[in-house]
């Protein structure tokens, strides 16, 4: 697709997207020129160092500690933020929540008796219930973990390697997992699965690796496959339909869908979709890009 020029530096050249003839693509409003000058006109990227901050809304802003192998796993409510970290030699790993520029402890660390096992030993995706329960995802142990708002254990269902989660309209919990896959960077099979309120897991779908879950309308669950170079939307009876493929090395990592909010509707940006791309094969060098909808 043809690229806006840049007032300032010639662009670099984006990705190409396959889309579906339904899908809308648009700018937000008052985009600068280098904002929207690395791709379509009508998707959007997120310039470095994103928005300028002000004292009134730096404090919404949430910081965590250096932390190995963290990942950013999941919100509540649109006030916490969890994100999960693990140390492989130790094998012991921790889920934090974050909230307002603080970070508090909430499940997993170091068993106090030296005796038992630790809680979480490789926490990697997280998701939130509409009641405020917690879901981790142990790709080591092979276990969804369901806590409640405190972080206590209330139960878990086993899948193989889980990795990401998503919970969706209907309060199911859909997990991808590795599979087969004994390394993350392995081409699988992976699978997808749906696990209902009562916890009885089902397989939905086999083959991709989900690097990503979210949940959104209509009951679908959309689907970063990073190895397969696609966003692809599930439905409940395994029906799929791609949304949009990455050539030249671009691949989808993360996904998001923005709540629905008061600001969030002023701004534009309700609803829509955000992806985290790897640009070119370099998983350090990533990209925010704005998808807009209908998406039911």
């Amino acid at each position: 697709m043809p690229a806006r020029a840049a007032a300032a530096s010639p662009p670099r050249r984006p990705s190409r997207w396959i889309r579906p003839a339904r899908s809308t693509w648009r700018a937000p409003a008052g985009a600068t020129a280098a904002a929207s000058s690395t791709t379509s006109p009508r998707s959007t990227r997120i310039p470095a160092g994103g928005a300028r901050l002000t004292p009134a809304t730096e404090a919404r802003f949430l910081h965590g500690p250096p932390l190995v192998n963290a990942q950013v796993s999941a919100g509540r409510a649109g006030r916490d933020l969890f994100v999960t970290t693990f140390d492989r030699d130790r094998r012991v790993g921790v889920l934090y929540r974050l909230a307002e520029g603080r970070t508090s402890f909430l499940a997993g660390g170091t068993p106090p008796e030296p005796a038992r096992a630790p809680l979480l030993v490789q926490p990697e995706g997280a998701a939130a219930s509409a009641a405020g329960e917690i879901y981790v995802a142990d790709r080591d142990r092979g276990v969804v973990l369901r806590l409640d708002g405190a972080g206590r254990m209330l139960d878990n269902v086993r899948v193989a390697r889980p990795r990401a989660l998503a919970v969706d309209e209907s309060d199911h919990l859909w997990v991808g997992s590795d599979g087969a896959a004994e390394a993350p960077w392995q081409a699988g099979p992976g699978a997808i699965w749906r696990v209902s309120p009562r916890g009885e897991p089902r397989l939905v779908l086999e083959g991709p690796m989900a690097q990503a879950l979210a949940a959104g309308p209509a009951g679908l669950l959309f689907v970063a496959d990073r190895q397969g170079g696609e966003i692809f939307a599930l439905t409940a009876d395994g029906g799929r339909t791609s949304l949009a493929r990455f050539t030249d090395g671009d691949a989808p990592r993360g996904l998001a869908f923005v709540p629905a909010t008061a600001e969030t509707r002023a701004a534009g940006l309700a609803g829509d979709l955000l992806v985290a791309v790897i640009r070119s094969g370099a998983f350090q060098l990533n990209e925010i890009v704005r998808i807009a909808g209908p998406f039911a």
